[in-house]
């Protein structure tokens, strides 16, 4: 297009010469790139950068790119201004001259050069045709201009500015083309994660996570070693490629030094923000040959990582065999789902004085047709990141209270059923109207003061804005509070009282420590005593032994739940218990 113009200035409208000229903004200088007659000639004896400081640049063509506007020169010997350029004109020929820049949003692009062999060419009608065909082909560069963005854009990131997934593909398979099986070198490929990025996300809003974002991007790309590549590959993931490495221990190193260099917190607004790091690995040759195998498998290594809560975990072929089961359980657990096939088993809650019968917790229980029983650990994590988990919890409170109006007449009454509820119910918008709902449908609405909801502290603690309403709701009803796996997470018992809490629980981990661990027994004292301070009952869970037993007796403990006690069972041996 830009030739064509060029063309058609010198061969239909009798000049000798006419150039296009691009800015470069990273060196300043307009660069010749189209052009017809000796334009590319004139181009190359006069270069022009937008500086201005060379004398060369007090041309036409300079002045018009330097000051942004038309410099018409209709007799360049008679024109101060143009002192500089009267040597080239005078081999060329050259009497008068017109320069127009091309403009893009405002900003000068480029700028566009007509030379003419006699005095006066460029008259009143003359620069108004080259004004149309300047304002033409500056419409062409802001066609360009886009095309180039949208190009751009379709292989980085817009907020980090770093290669997408797309590209980081194209890298990776760049990378380990030149390595056959026979090489001593080996290419690395993380998929590192900001693992608290959605709790950072509900606690600060989606400015600030992006921010956290931007934050490591940059600092990705001020570590990693020239070569190397660093993309964003997905919402809070990175994809690496760590080029000619010599063995998996020089990996290790590599990668360790990657994560140790990463900033563990950063400051907004004058708090200090948390960030937490897992990472995956696979190794080309070795776990695939393309990118898309490469990058997969580094991502099954972040799961892997996860579960076994480690900074960073290679691929291994039994996370490519458990990820195959996970998806078959998944297609199965969804059909056992719509077809009601879960079931609830209860486990008995005691008073620890006289162990007497208060209530049970309602828990699933899945027998699988293929595989048989599924153990809760494997099939909730699932459950959670399918998005099941909501439809399970909610089954799961229909299915506690009818067993209520069920054992109510088998006579056994005055009990309470706890029922887990899921972090990602808590995100739901009207949770306690739902759960009311559900209890209302059942015609169980005497019985709400016999329902207990078990949250964990860290989800009070992530959500504490969004369901204290909620929560308050369902108090009003009469519908009662657990906080499970109390002692894991914040810890903290004033903070609770935000919160329409009447009971905590402490998680298991510190109750196996008793008697022996004496920091067990003290931070289980000094649960109790707070707890107490502030009027909350606490539930100890995992009892096992007689000995824990006794020091729960003797450290005034409520109630207590275990083994010791009874297993979960189904809802007919309750029965025939009672």
């Amino acid at each position: 297009m830009f030739h064509e113009a060029c063309r058609i200035a010198v061969e239909h409208g009798f000049y000798h010469a006419a150039g296009i000229r691009r800015v470069n903004k990273t060196t300043g200088e307009a660069v010749f790139v189209a052009g017809a007659g000796p334009a590319e000639e004139i181009a190359a004896r006069m270069p022009i950068t937008l500086s201005g400081s060379d004398e060369k640049n007090h041309g036409p063509t300079g002045l018009a790119l330097r000051e942004g506007r038309q410099v018409i020169v209709n007799q360049l010997s008679t024109d101060p201004g143009t002192r500089a350029f009267l040597d080239v004109a005078g081999e060329y020929g050259i009497q008068s001259v017109a320069a127009f820049p091309l403009v893009i949003n405002n900003d000068i692009a480029g700028i566009m050069t007509f030379y003419s062999r006699d005095p006066g060419a460029f008259d009143e009608d003359e620069v108004a045709l080259l004004e149309e065909l300047a304002a033409d082909t500056s419409l062409g560069l802001n066609y360009i201009a886009k095309d180039q963005q949208l190009a751009y854009l379709s292989f980085h990131d817009a907020l980090t500015d770093l290669p997408n997934r797309a590209l980081a593909l194209d890298r990776i398979n760049q990378a380990t083309s030149g390595y056959g099986y026979r090489t001593i070198r080996i290419t690395g490929i993380v998929v590192l994660s900001i693992e608290n990025y959605r709790k950072i996300t509900n606690a600060y809003g989606t400015a600030t996570a992006d921010k956290v974002l931007r934050e490591v991007a940059t600092f990705l790309i001020q570590i990693l070693r020239d070569g190397d590549t660093v993309a964003r590959i997905d919402a809070h993931d990175f994809g690496i490629v760590l080029t000619g490495v010599f063995s998996v221990n020089d990996l290790n190193m590599v990668v360790q030094k990657l994560l140790d260099s990463l900033p563990g917190a950063i400051m907004y607004r004058g708090e200090e923000l948390v960030i937490n790091y897992r990472a995956g690995i696979s190794i080309h040759p070795r776990d695939g040959k393309d990118g898309g195998e490469l990058l997969r498998r580094a991502g099954l290594a972040l799961t892997g990582a996860r579960k076994i809560e480690q900074p960073f975990r290679y691929y291994t072929k039994d996370l490519e065999d458990q990820n195959s089961r996970e998806y078959a359980l998944e297609k199965d657990l969804r059909d056992a789902v719509n077809n009601n096939e879960l079931e609830l088993y209860y486990q008995p809650i005691i008073t620890v004085r006289d162990r007497e019968l208060v209530g049970f917790e309602a828990l699933s229980r899945w027998q699988n047709s293929r595989l048989g029983w599924v153990p809760p650990a494997e099939f909730i994590p699932i459950a959670e990141n399918t998005g099941l988990i909501e439809s399970i919890c909610y089954w799961s409170v229909e299915k506690a209270v009818r067993q209520l109006q069920h054992w109510e007449k088998d006579g056994i009454k005055d009990i309470y059923v706890a029922i887990n509820i899921s972090p990602y119910q808590l995100r739901s918008k009207g949770i306690a109207n739902r759960i009311l709902e559900i209890i209302h449908k059942a015609g169980a609405d005497r019985f709400r003061e016999q329902i207990v909801l078990e949250i964990t502290e860290s989800m009070l603690m992530e959500h504490s804005d969004s369901v204290i309403a909620e929560l308050n709701i369902l108090q009003d009803k009469g519908l009662k509070l657990f906080v499970d796996d109390f002692g894991t997470g914040y810890s903290s018992l004033s903070y609770l009282r935000r919160f329409p809490v009447d009971t905590v629980k402490i998680d298991s981990e510190f109750i196996n420590g008793l008697p022996h661990d004496h920091e067990a027994e003290a931070l289980v004292k000094g649960i109790i005593g707070m707890a107490h301070g502030i009027g909350l009952e606490v539930v100890a869970e995992g009892v096992e032994t007689e000995e824990q037993y006794a020091v729960l007796c003797e450290l005034g403990c409520d109630l207590a739940q275990g083994y010791l006690f009874s297993r979960a069972v189904p809802p007919e041996e309750v029965a025939l218990s009672y």
